[in-house]
């Protein structure tokens, strides 16, 4: 092959040398020409493609950079950020969160704030629920489990009858954000920096014009075979597709021994692919196939069978789709001081 050059196959993946140069596209140098992936899909060629994500803490500015992967899952989420980014006002959703070593003083002011959004919610100023009551302080030698998945329910019952939790302030729609931060924090012991689950989960929002088809809604996941993507066994710097789906999937339910919502038919399994994005910076993974087998024996052995039914393929995923690699090398370090200090601002697509 010329240098340069290209040809078309269904699909294929080649790796060629072209001799040009310059910050606008994303490459590797080797030996005075630049190495781009080419990738055939469907008659078509598509170069490497980048999702550069902007770190903020006011001052300063710290970009990671994401290589996506290609497959049938990233494509479509490829899409959903390309029509998200041309909406007016394009922004980072409030309610991005993410998670950082655990320590007790994180949880106990977690937890005060948590109070003070269900103090909120309870004064009937903002919005209008039965009351909620919550201790007074986290208690560490004790079960949170409960009283999490009683907080997770208010609010999945409240966003079902109430559609629309964006307007104006929310404190419901605030402390559902924290639960989400605490049940990370608990996953691993107090000071195991080592196992601590680090992750980043956030989406973009805007202003959605109105079109005749709304092309700017998530697609529908119609074809089941796309959750054979969901069991990926996730590594560090992982790129995975977010969730973003209000209320638990069964492996949710696994997660928090929530055995009352699976009776009560408010499982939430993801059916459909937005633009949102977990970053996640895993301790050791347990192989999801294990997970998978724990789970259903979890639902056996509850006599749970008749409220979930088992053979539907979304009730049998326990990961997220893989979407893209991060570049470069960091420490759980230098992704924990990032996380702690600084919010996602800005993103781009590199291709």
């Amino acid at each position: 092959m010329e240098r340069g050059a290209s040809f078309c196959a269904e699909n294929a993946v080649f790796r060629v040398p072209f001799p040009f140069s310059g910050n606008n596209r994303p490459s590797a140098r080797i030996a005075g020409a630049t190495i781009v992936r080419l990738i055939i899909w469907k008659g078509k060629i598509m170069l490497d493609k980048f999702y550069e994500i902007d770190f903020s803490d006011g001052v300063r500015t710290q970009t990671l950079r994401y290589k996506i992967e290609n497959n049938p899952v990233s494509r479509i989420w490829l899409d959903q950020v390309r029509l998200s980014l041309t909406m007016p006002n394009c922004h980072i959703a409030s309610n991005q969160f993410a998670t950082t070593f655990t320590s007790v003083e994180k949880i106990e002011v977690l937890w005060a704030t948590m109070q003070r959004l269900v103090d909120e919610v309870n004064s009937g100023q903002f919005i209008k629920v039965p009351f909620i009551d919550i201790p007074a302080k986290f208690d560490p030698t004790i079960d949170s489990r409960p009283i999490l998945n009683y907080l997770h329910y208010q609010f999945h019952k409240f966003q079902e009858e109430i559609k629309d939790l964006n307007v104006g302030y929310n404190p419901l729609h605030q402390l559902n954000i924290k639960i989400h931060t605490l049940e990370s924090l608990i996953l691993t012991r107090v000071d195991d920096h080592k196992n601590a689950w680090l992750m980043c989960v956030f989406h973009l929002a805007g202003d959605r014009p109105i079109v005749k088809e709304d092309v700017f809604n998530e697609v529908p996941i119609d074809d089941h075979e796309l959750y054979k993507y969901w069991n990926y066994d996730h590594a560090f710097g992982d790129l995975l597709l977010g969730y973003h789906t209000v209320g638990k999937n069964i492996h949710h339910c696994w997660l928090a021994n929530d055995i009352e919502l699976i009776k009560t038919g408010m499982v939430r399994p993801q059916r459909t692919i937005s633009n949102e994005v977990a970053l996640v910076f895993p301790s050791p993974w347990v192989p999801n196939a294990s997970i998978i087998k724990q789970l259903q024996n979890w639902v056996s052995d509850n006599d749970l069978s008749q409220y979930i039914d088992m053979t539907q393929p979304y009730n049998n995923v326990v990961g997220s789709p893989y979407l893209g690699s991060l570049v470069g090398n960091y420490t759980r370090e230098d992704i924990n001081s990032l996380l702690a200090q600084c919010k996602v601002s800005t993103v781009r697509l590199l291709e």
